[in-house]
C-alpha cells in the first residue's frame, strides 16, 4: 500500500532522498586509504551485514513534503526483518547505539518485511534506473552499498569500485551527495560534520525542533537522528536549504555525479512499514 502511494507520488514529487540504517562495521579503515582501498573495506561490511532500516522522503522542485492530510507530511521508513541479532553478524556497540536511538529490533524482527519484498516493491514503484528522480544523500556510500546489496537480492557488492559506481548510476542515476558538496563551504567545515551539525547550521534541525510537539515518549523512541526515515527527512530539508546559496544552484547532476559517492516549517507523519504511525505536531 504504501509503495503504491510513492509509486503515484513520485512524478509529482522527483527528489527522493533517503538513508539507511545497518548494525555497525565488521572492518575498520585507515584514515591514509586509498579509494580503492575504502571500497574493498565497504564491500567486506556490506557483503557481510544486514540493513535493518530504509528511510525515503519525498520532496518537490520547492522543498515540499507530500501530505497524507491536512497539516500531515508523510515521511516512510521501512523497518526490514532479515537482521536478527542473536545470529547475524554486527557490531555490539552500533546495535546499542541504534536501540538508545529508538529502534526496536525486536519489533522489527517480528513485524518488519523481508528484504526481497522491498526490493521488488521498489522495482515495482518504478524508483529505480529513473532518470526523472534525482536521490539525495549525506555520505551515501555505504547508503548506496546496502541500497544496492537490497535490490540485486542480497547479491555481494561488485568487486571494484568502478563496477560499483557503475551500477549505482544506472540504479539511481541523479545523485547529490551533501557530504560533498558542503567540502565548498568554510560554513559547512569543508564537509568534516555530521549529519546532525550540518541540520544545525542550517537552522533545520531548530525548525524541526520548533515545528513539532511529542510527548517524551515519542522523543525517545521515534523522532531521534539515526533512524532512517528521520534522517531522510533531515537530509531532504538540509538540500533545500543548500540549493538558496548561490554555488549550490548552479551545480548540475552531472557535476557531482558519482564523485557524490564520497570515499575521501513541515509537519510530518513517520510511516513504518510495519504500521505504526507516529505524528509530530505543529505548535
Amino acid at each position: 500500500k504504501e509503495m503504491a502511494t510513492i509509486a503515484r507520488l513520485k512524478d509529482y514529487f522527483p527528489f527522493v532522498a533517503f538513508d539507511t540504517e545497518f548494525p555497525g562495521f565488521l572492518v575498520s579503515s585507515s584514515w591514509k586509504a586509498s579509494p580503492d582501498e575504502l571500497y574493498a573495506d565497504m564491500k567486506s561490511n556490506v557483503d557481510g551485514l544486514k540493513v535493518i532500516q530504509v528511510g525515503l522522503a519525498l520532496f518537490d522542485a520547492w522543498g515540499r513534503l507530500p501530505f497524507s492530510r491536512p497539516n500531515r507530511a508523510v515521511v516512510w521508513q521501512f523497518n526490514l526483518s532479515d537482521f536478527d541479532p542473536s545470529c547475524d553478524r554486527h557490531s555490539s556497540s552500533a546495535v546499542e547505539f541504534l536501540k538508545e536511538n529508538g529502534i526496536d529490533l525486536e519489533a522489527t524482527r517480528r513485524q518488519g518485511i523481508k528484504s526481497m519484498r522491498l526490493c521488488r516493491e521498489f522495482w515495482a514503484a518504478g524508483l529505480l534506473a529513473n532518470r526523472r528522480l534525482v536521490w539525495l544523500c549525506f555520505h551515501g556510500s555505504y547508503d548506496f552499498g546496502y541500497m544496492l546489496k537490497l535490490i540485486e537480492g542480497g547479491k555481494p557488492l561488485p568487486l571494484t569500485r568502478h563496477e560499483f559506481m557503475k551500477k549505482v548510476k544506472a540504479c539511481f542515476c541523479n545523485i547529490y551527495d551533501l557530504k560533498y558538496i558542503a567540502k565548498s563551504y568554510d560554513e559547512l567545515r569543508r564537509g568534516r560534520l555530521g549529519l546532525c551539525k550540518m541540520a544545525e547550521i542550517l537552522r533545520v534541525k531548530d525548525y524541526l525542533e520548533r515545528s513539532q510537539e511529542v510527548d517524551d515518549k515519542q522523543k525517545v523512541g521515534n523522532h531521534r537522528y539515526h533512524q532512517a526515515g528521520w534522517d531522510s527527512l533531515v537530509t531532504g530539508m538540509s538540500f533545500f536549504r543548500l540549493r538558496t546559496i548561490p554555488v549550490v544552484q548552479a551545480l548540475k547532476h552531472s557535476s557531482c555525479e558519482l564523485r557524490a559517492v564520497d570515499y575521501s516549517g513541515f509537519n510530518a507523519v513517520m510511516r513504518d512499514s510495519y504500521g505504526s504511525i507516529f505524528d509530530i505536531e505543529a505548535k
